[in-house]
């Protein structure tokens, strides 16, 4: 991905893009697109999918969004639409408390 441009996901809400996702779990990501207010054009991948420069061309000026992850394997694909989401990860507090206090038995028998 060569564009260079950033921009967050809420760019995007209320249009249409295409979704490409080689991971194992497309839909989970097809959905957090959804539930921005994206209208998404699923296409799943296998994980670890090599991406060519075919498989990215959808004939029309569609962004195309796809995971962190998926776009280090189309960092040569030289296509303007192309853009990835940086997904953030976040623990409930009540997941910190458990698995500080499952280590605490651990190390303390």
């Amino acid at each position: 991905i060569t564009s260079g441009k950033k921009e967050n996901l809420q760019y995007f809400a209320n249009t249409t893009v295409h979704a490409v996702a080689g991971i194992g779990n497309p839909q989970r990501f097809f959905n957090m697109l959804k539930d921005n207010g994206i209208a998404v054009i699923e296409h799943a991948f296998k994980d670890h999918h090599q991406f060519t420069r075919d498989d990215l061309m959808f004939n029309d000026d569609l962004p195309v969004l796809m995971t962190e992850k998926d776009s280090v394997k189309c960092k040569n694909i030289d296509n303007e639409n192309l853009w990835y989401v940086a997904i953030e990860v976040s623990l409930s507090d009540q997941f910190i408390n458990d698995f500080k206090n499952q280590i605490g038995l651990l190390t303390h028998g």
